[in-house]
């Protein structure tokens, strides 16, 4: 299966969605640690925060790759070899 990654400063809804998911999924983690400590109130500011810090930082990291995943590095054409 092929994933379809965007070009280096460049972002697709797939890297929305998939930073979406990771803020749900780490909003949810706080929640869940923060309800099993003893006598500690939920703090939704908390993870609001968490939650916008995890989606931006995904969105970040996804500008700043290229297709590849790899980190500032350009696209290199097909049928070139890189050095």
């Amino acid at each position: 299966m092929t994933m379809l990654r965007s070009k280096l400063f460049f972002l697709n809804l797939r890297d929305f969605a998939h930073g979406f998911f990771l803020a749900f999924v780490s909003a949810l983690l706080t929640f869940l640690t923060t309800k099993l400590q003893v006598n500690q109130e939920i703090s939704w500011w908390e993870i609001a925060l968490v939650s916008g810090v995890t989606f931006l930082s995904y969105l970040i990291k996804n500008l700043v790759s290229n297709s590849k995943g790899k980190l500032f590095k350009s696209e290199v054409p097909a049928g070139t070899k890189q050095s």
